[in-house]
């Protein structure tokens, strides 16, 4: 009997984990409908037939023609046969059967999960008892065939308990399209077929070296390095509480970034809770709203509440004092008063306990600093002091100068009824031209102010100075302060204030007169005083 034309030249062209694609000739016009191709595990017997039309076939120009065969096992050793259909089912005979191995098992549902500026992250699922040792990631810039091979260890693999397997392919270009594909290694060099194909785009260029720079009780500083040139138009900082998954987004523009000749990048993050842990991570935004991968994420604890409203609320020329308020309940210790001239690193620094302070009821607390230099700028900021030695940051700082010399060691040295001495010293140069001695009957807030020129005052070698003060009540209780007065009508703070009263009244009230007339030519006039006590 005449059989039809048979399938020849049959080969196995090419084989994957689960497939065999097949090749075989056709030289002459063919009517063939379709075709059966057997295969077994070989050594089985075990023969399964796939049938398949004439129009599922791949056909070549030069006659060739090819069909894969899905659904194999993986590391099989199978027998293939094949055989054309014609009308009235009509069968040719076999070709001649080939054998051929199935690989090791591939990857499966290769696909691309994260991506980066610089890294895209893959997946892929083992469902089965994988014995591959390691991989190859092969990896090229889309339309330029210069493929790359990143190979990496099993071990090196992230592995999830529903079969999930990643790996992150690092130092990639950003804003490049890639084609990635990925491949098993086993024993002995053998390796499965690759994956079916990936392409993705790496993101915008995103912060780098991204970090925290410093914190406050209400605010973190981040710091990131830009060394490429930037177009990025603003930026997202995303920050939470830690552990709580609440996130909340500042944005804001890149002209409101502080930028560093050495190309760091700066931002405040304000109006955070104290004494409590941030997770923060970065982004950044360009044209058309495409944005960058976030940075690596950092976490930060705010510091303890730190004085609020430092301000100076009071100066001489040896002191300042210092006030700001407390709006909570407060567990502070003691503090940390940190000064310095102005202009000068010499920070010196002025440690005081939490008793040592005035405090008011409306939450203000108040301190004098003392022992400063006269007519020198200084400044000024401070710190909370908790338990264990916990810091808080430091308020803002603030500066002052300290006021003129004042008189020195005023005192009052003599007194009668009507007029006071004050005396006081000057042990340096003084430029003073004029002093401003007030006084007032204590209790009545009446204050008069005597004012003396310099040349008025009499100066002794040992540096005390004195003035009268006159013209005072009888039998009252004053008090006194002064201070002096220099060009430009700059003025010193005043003195320590001191009371005095004055004298009760000491005069001649009246002068008798008696005269004794012992004859007409000689007289006895006998004169006395009486003394009011």
């Amino acid at each position: 009997m005449y059989l039809f034309t048979a399938p020849r030249e049959f080969n196995i062209v090419e084989c994957t984990d689960c497939s065999i694609t097949i090749e075989w000739f056709i030289g002459v016009p063919d009517v063939c409908l379709s075709y059966d191709l057997d295969h077994r595990p070989q050594g089985t017997y075990d023969w399964s037939t796939e049938t398949f039309l004439s129009e599922d076939v791949l056909k070549e120009e030069d006659g060739r023609r090819m069909y894969t065969l899905q659904n194999l096992q993986p590391e099989t050793y199978y027998e293939f046969k094949i055989r054309s259909v014609y009308k009235d089912d009509v069968k040719s005979h076999y070709s001649e059967s080939t054998d051929k191995q199935t690989l090791k098992l591939a990857p499966k549902k290769f696909d691309i999960v994260e991506c980066t500026d610089c890294s895209i992250t893959v997946e892929w699922f083992v469902d089965v008892k994988d014995e591959c040792l390691s991989y190859e990631l092969d990896h090229q810039p889309q339309g330029t065939n210069d493929w790359s091979t990143e190979i990496f260890l099993s071990e090196d693999v992230l592995k999830e308990e529903d079969g999930r397997h990643k790996f992150k392919l690092k130092n990639l270009l950003p804003e490049t399209y890639y084609g990635f594909k990925m491949r098993s290694v086993y024993e002995n060099d053998v390796k499965s077929h690759y994956s079916e194909s990936k392409t993705k785009q790496t993101l915008k260029l995103a912060p780098r070296e991204f970090n925290v720079f410093e914190c406050t009780d209400c605010s973190i500083i981040i710091e990131w390095l830009i060394d490429v040139p930037d177009d990025c138009l603003s930026y997202d900082l995303d920050h939470q509480p830690q552990g709580t998954d609440d996130w909340s987004t500042e944005t804001f523009l890149s002209e409101e970034v502080l930028k560093k000749e050495d190309r760091r990048r700066m931002y405040t993050l304000q109006n955070l809770l104290p004494k409590t842990y941030y997770e923060l991570k970065i982004r950044s935004v360009y044209k058309d709203d495409v944005k960058s991968h976030y940075s690596e994420s950092k976490t930060k604890q705010t510091l303890k509440l730190a004085p609020k409203k430092f301000d100076i609320v009071e100066c001489t020329d040896c002191s300042i004092t210092i006030e700001w308020f407390v709006d909570v309940k407060d567990e502070c210790l003691s503090y940390e008063l940190d000064h310095r001239p102005q202009g000068k690193n010499d920070c010196s620094t002025e440690t005081f306990l939490s008793e040592d302070v005035l405090k008011e009821e409306d939450g203000r607390r108040m301190y004098t600093l003392q022992n400063l230099q006269p007519e020198t700028y200084y400044e000024f900021k401070m710190r909370s002091v908790y338990k264990d030695d916990v810091k808080s940051h430091y308020s803002e700082s603030t500066d002052k100068q300290t006021l003129k010399l004042a008189p020195k060691k005023i005192d009052i040295v003599e007194c009668t009824d009507c007029s006071i001495t004050v005396e006081w010293f000057v042990d340096v140069k003084d430029e003073c031209l004029s002093y401003e001695l007030d006084h007032q009957p204590q209790g009545t807030n009446d204050w008069s102010t005597e004012i003396f020129l310099s040349e008025d005052v009499l100066k002794e070698e040992d540096g005390r100075h004195k003035f009268k003060l006159k013209n005072l009540l009888p039998e009252t209780l004053y008090g006194f302060k002064m201070r002096s007065v220099y060009e430009n009508d700059v003025k010193s703070h005043y003195s320590e204030s001191k009371t005095k009263q004055t004298l009760k009244l000491a005069n001649t009230l009246a002068l008798f007169s008696y005269d004794f007339l012992n004859s007409k030519t000689q007289s006895i006039q006998i004169q006395f005083h009486l003394l009011f006590i």
